[in-house]
């Protein structure tokens, strides 16, 4: 996205509203240290050198939280812009709070059913083309006929149950002897699948309280027997299983844990099962169905994002292929 200076106002008279880490610490280093002396009546020759270094330790913790506090207003306000601007040519025609029930393909295009949570009505959208980019077990509730016409399909798409848990703590774990603490930490033959510390992009030297979010595919279990297995769990039982996790990883952690919050993703990803990635349902699932062109990660088998991107790259350039 190319924009002009004008265009983009982050708010502030410029760059120097904005903190700059290294700077900082440069700084620390030679004239602002003897700065922060003088201004403590410290004299360099006679006082205790930990007393020096706690001035300075202070003063780049307050720079630290300054750059903090700069960088994530700049990160939100170049977030709410670029939607904002990328929304613009399409925005008299985007419709929030609404759930599609019914598509019907017909002569002229495709009859969409629509229920207007906002406003409490039903409506009926009459389209030329529909893309159709929500997880495709989803579409034989939805899209009439299409189950009938894939029967196999419906069954041949499993789906894994997913535990996601944020856990925070006081202050982060230590790494262990054979590996560094990392962005992503998992522990061998594990069921889960670690953890990450959702905090590792914080412009940040000095960390105290930290959030680790903990996956669990649940493969024990296939589709429904998986699901009905989540539900039936306490939220004391998931945290029990989470910090003995942790645990193993980490001894003692449960002693830093502040809160633990889960959630069950019933249907969060499309698995990749024996036959799956070239059979004959994955292929079906390519084609159109009518007047509906669908985009969806699990359209490739495997629930990673640069394929939804492709998928919904694919789809566009059908519809203006079409329109042409």
């Amino acid at each position: 996205v190319e924009v002009d200076d004008d265009d983009l106002d982050i708010g502030g008279s410029g760059a120097a509203d904005v903190v700059d880490v290294g700077a900082c610490g440069d700084a620390l280093d030679g004239r602002l240290l003897r700065q922060l002396e003088r201004a403590a009546g410290l004299d360099r020759g006679a006082a205790d050198e930990d007393d020096i270094d706690g001035l300075a330790d202070g003063r780049r913790r307050q720079c630290e939280a300054d750059n903090c506090r700069a960088r994530d207003d700049l990160r939100g306000r170049c977030a709410r812009w670029l939607c904002s601007h990328l929304s613009k040519p399409v925005v008299e025609n985007t419709r929030t709070g609404q759930i599609v029930f019914n598509i019907k393909n017909d002569a002229n295009g495709a009859l969409v059913d629509v229920y207007d949570a906002a406003h409490g009505v039903t409506r009926r959208i009459e389209a030329k083309q529909v893309i159709y980019s929500a997880p495709r077990y989803t579409a034989f509730n939805t899209i009439e006929g299409y189950e009938k016409t894939y029967p196999a399909m419906k069954a041949a798409f499993q789906y894994s149950t997913w535990l996601i848990a944020n856990v925070t703590v006081d202050h982060l774990p230590p790494g262990t002897h054979r590996a560094p603490l990392s962005w992503d930490n998992i522990r061998y033959e594990s069921e889960q699948l670690g953890y990450v510390v959702a905090t590792h992009q914080d412009i940040k030297r000095f960390e105290n309280g930290s959030v680790l979010t903990v996956y669990w595919p649940l493969t024990h279990l296939n589709g429904a027997e998986a699901r009905n297995w989540a539900r039936g769990r306490s939220l004391g039982d998931w945290r029990q299983d989470v910090l003995a996790e942790l645990e193993l990883m980490h001894p003692g952690i449960s002693s830093t844990v502040l809160e633990i919050e889960t959630k069950i993703w019933g249907h969060a990803m499309i698995q990749p099962r024996r036959g799956f990635i070239g059979g004959e349902a994955r292929r079906q699932a390519q084609a159109d169905y009518g007047n509906v062109i669908f985009a969806h990660t699990d359209m490739s088998g495997i629930s990673i994002f640069e394929h939804g991107f492709e998928a919904g790259r694919r789809a566009a350039l059908k519809v203006m292929e079409r329109r042409a």
